[in-house]
């Protein structure tokens, strides 16, 4: 799923990545643009275009196990993947889910009204998604039907969060939120007056992107007061990403790293950054902007390697051992290693 888990922190925990330059070892090709980033689960990379069509790739040789036309349009997010199914968001406010390991339809619905923001997020049966009516909604994962919805306020921005039987979310508003699954009623509510750009929750702390301020967010996980707030001096436009210590988002300008308990900048460099999210593993960050792929040492910033021959990547990476899954404007997936 987008940002790796349920805390949206893009931290790969058990995958060591690319540590030299890159080749790459097969491309997929479409005829069309993709959405995000792919899911990769089992040996088999999921994605979908702007064409209506899914696919299902081998990452052993980038051939196609399946692919399915869609009753919908895709649009907004990673796929997210949960036992044997696969979840998607649509361009005209619902979702869609069908077999992952043969791509049959499962069902399909169109009755958010608006639009979906961010990626879906599975949870103990339930699809949560963020929609840009500035609702909350829970989604049985079974046959789609509405369990409840929260409003939240105007337009919610980018994937929410779980942690801890709690639920976080921002808007354009804006402001950030915590709703509590099993009352089903908002906790708390922080008032940022800015216009937030995702999320990613830490260990105490919860972490937000803001635009119109150029500033990164710490806020308290239980009562939604803001801990500290650091100008970074450019758009937020990536969704944030937490590793133990460092809390990282793609700007405008390139990228910036900050002290997780009180938002200091440890470093900050004018390259990468965009709106690609970030990927993290123990010793590297890897993101996507209008020059391709970039390799960078997490404590210091300084750039390992770069890919430029695939064009702009936008969407998350995926990390799998010592190889990238990215998906490029180009319309075609690739894997690097």
């Amino acid at each position: 799923m987008a940002g790796v888990d349920l805390e949206n922190t893009g931290y790969h925990p058990t995958a060591t990545g690319p540590t030299g330059p890159v080749s790459e070892k097969w491309v997929f090709e479409t005829d069309s643009s993709f959405t995000a980033g792919a899911a990769v689960v089992d040996g088999v990379a999921y994605i979908g275009d702007r064409d209506w069509m899914l696919y299902a790739v081998d990452l052993e040789d980038g051939s196609e196990r399946w692919s399915t036309e869609l009753p919908v349009k895709l649009m907004n997010g990673t796929i997210a993947v949960a036992e044997e199914i696969i979840c998607g968001n649509t361009g005209s406010g619902g979702q869609f889910v069908v077999t992952r390991r043969t791509g049959e339809l499962e069902w399909a619905t169109n009755a958010y009204h608006r639009q979906i923001t961010g990626s879906p997020t599975i949870s103990g049966g339930q699809i949560y998604a963020n929609t840009d009516e500035g609702f909350v909604y829970s989604i049985d994962l079974n046959d789609g039907e509405i369990n409840w919805n929260i409003e939240i306020g105007y337009r919610g921005r980018k994937t929410i969060g779980l942690s801890e039987n709690m639920l976080y979310a921002v808007g354009r508003n804006p402001d950030a939120y915590a709703i509590n699954l099993e009352t089903k009623e908002r906790e708390w509510t922080a008032q940022l007056d800015q216009w937030t750009m995702g999320l990613a929750i830490g260990d105490k702390m919860i972490y937000v992107g803001t635009q119109s301020s150029e500033s990164i967010f710490g806020l308290n996980k239980d009562s939604g007061e803001i801990q500290w707030e650091q100008d970074v001096g450019a758009f937020v436009l990536s969704s944030i990403s937490y590793y133990p210590g460092y809390v990282i988002a793609g700007t405008k300008k390139g990228i910036v790293c900050l002290d997780e308990k009180t938002g200091e900048k440890i470093w900050n460099v004018e390259y990468g950054g965009g709106k690609a999210s970030i990927s993290l593993t123990r010793n590297r960050l890897y993101t996507g902007s209008s020059e391709g792929v970039h390799c960078l040492n997490i404590n210091t910033g300084e750039e390992i390697w770069r890919h430029e021959s695939i064009g702009s990547v936008r969407g998350e990476i995926a990390v799998i051992d010592e190889m990238l899954i990215v998906s490029s404007r180009n319309g075609n997936l690739y894997a690097l290693g």
